[in-house]
């Protein structure tokens, strides 16, 4: 299950708040829950109508879907196989931090992120997938987790 929300930080009205999200082939969507409006699905993506938001507001849509059989998920499975791999998450990463620091918008959870990307890749996990930042935390837990993938 995910979450999908729409905040409105100001400083006036935000009137037809639209929300897509593009779903993976391999997802289906079993429920969707809005806070307020409609959904609607087009192709692999769902839509949130949401209306008018007034200043403060928020509006949410709760998401349950289930993944295909055989769908490889790197941190069920401890596969990692690449699919958005760490140094390019990094990449990303620090963009967002570029764009929320010029903006004045303070993400201190996003930094700790980018700090557990930098030490997966450190780790000599760069070229691992993303969940692969589950390998990090277990090995800072004391825990000996070991990839099903051969690393560099």
């Amino acid at each position: 299950m995910f979450t999908l929300r729409a905040t409105n930080t100001g400083p006036v009205k935000a009137e037809s708040v639209v929300v897509t999200d593009r779903l993976p082939a391999s997802a289906t969507v079993l429920s969707v829950q809005v806070s307020q409006g409609s959904y609607a699905f087009l192709s692999n993506s769902i839509i949130c109508k949401f209306g008018d938001l007034p200043l403060g507001a928020e509006a949410t849509a709760m998401i349950l879907t289930a993944m295909a059989r055989g769908v490889r998920l790197g941190w069920l499975d401890r596969s990692y196989a690449p699919g958005f791999v760490m140094s390019l998450v990094l990449k990303d990463v620090r963009l967002a931090l570029a764009e929320a620091e010029s903006a004045g918008a303070p993400m201190p959870s996003v930094n700790v992120v980018r700090d557990r990307l930098i030490t997966g890749i450190a780790r000599g996990y760069g070229d691992l997938d993303w969940t692969a930042l589950g390998l990090v935390a277990a090995e800072e837990a004391g825990l000996n987790v070991t990839p099903l993938v051969a690393l560099n």
